[in-house]
């Protein structure tokens, strides 16, 4: 046969099984294996891709809570030290037994003597916890009667909740400036007319919101009462913020999806 024959038969043969390719067995199997196994493979990735997704939310929906909770704990243990040590402060032999020397009406020598022993003990005190920027008294009318340590305008609001104060108590955090400002009052003991107060170094327990187990992509914020941004996790790139979820009416640590302030899609928790 001459070879352009069998060149022309050879096409003509591959010419049907292309028009024709289930018409044999050996391809009807081929194909029906092929489609099993496509089917078969496209199910299992499916299902594996599904279950990943679902694992990975519950790990999310069990982490977020829990790194909350543990932040929170941390920055609440702060504040509690300070209040514990206002306390101590307050009732300290030195400040009450010459608190009465700064009173009106007293002989300007018993009063130097007076502001110098209580003087003395603020500033060994401001010295030993900087987790402080200043001590400072005030008497009922707000008159500042005493100031160690930085110098710092107050709110006048502020100034005059803090003499009202019957036990240890916060003031709420103001931010005034570039740095928050919020202090720590206590009534001088045995005295009703002088309360004692701290201006707290707030930016000391930041370093408190690091966690590990958030990654290198997570990051937690502190949002003030009135929906300001305070601070967020140490050692990220500055310049970015991400939003919050709102929280429930019984605060409850849920954890929801939603677009930041940057239009990125995250995932994210929030708690008082």
């Amino acid at each position: 046969m001459p070879k352009w024959a069998e060149s022309q038969r050879n096409l003509s043969r591959w010419a049907e099984l292309w028009r024709s390719p289930f018409r044999s067995l050996p391809a009807r199997v081929t194909s029906v294996v092929f489609g099993a196994t496509l089917i078969t493979s496209l199910t299992v990735t499916a299902i594996s891709i599904s279950s990943t997704g679902d694992f990975l939310r519950s790990r999310v929906d069990e982490k977020f809570p829990s790194i909350l909770t543990s932040a929170s704990e941390r920055i609440d243990l702060w504040y509690g030290q300070r209040e514990v040590e206002l306390g101590v402060f307050a009732g300290s032999e030195v400040v009450s037994e010459n608190a009465a020397g700064l009173a009106p009406g007293v002989s300007s020598t018993r009063a130097r003597r007076a502001r110098s022993e209580i003087d003395r003990y603020l500033t060994n005190v401001l010295d030993s916890f900087p987790q402080y920027t200043a001590l400072f008294l005030l008497d009922r009318q707000g008159e500042t009667l005493l100031w160690i340590g930085e110098e710092k305008t107050l709110p006048l609001a502020m100034l005059a909740r803090a003499t009202d104060v019957t036990t240890v108590a916060l003031s709420e955090l103001v931010l005034a400036g570039p740095d928050p400002i919020q202090i720590a009052s206590a009534r001088v003991d045995g005295n009703e007319d002088l309360t004692i107060h701290a201006v707290l170094r707030v930016e000391s327990w930041f370093d408190l919101l690091s966690d590990g187990d958030l990654g290198p992509s997570g990051e937690i914020f502190v949002i003030g009462a009135d929906g300001r941004y305070i601070t967020r996790t140490p050692s990220r790139t500055p310049g970015r913020r991400y939003g919050h979820p709102p929280l429930g009416e019984r605060d409850a640590l849920v954890v929801a999806e939603y677009d930041n302030e940057l239009g990125v899609h995250v995932v994210g928790s929030a708690s008082r």
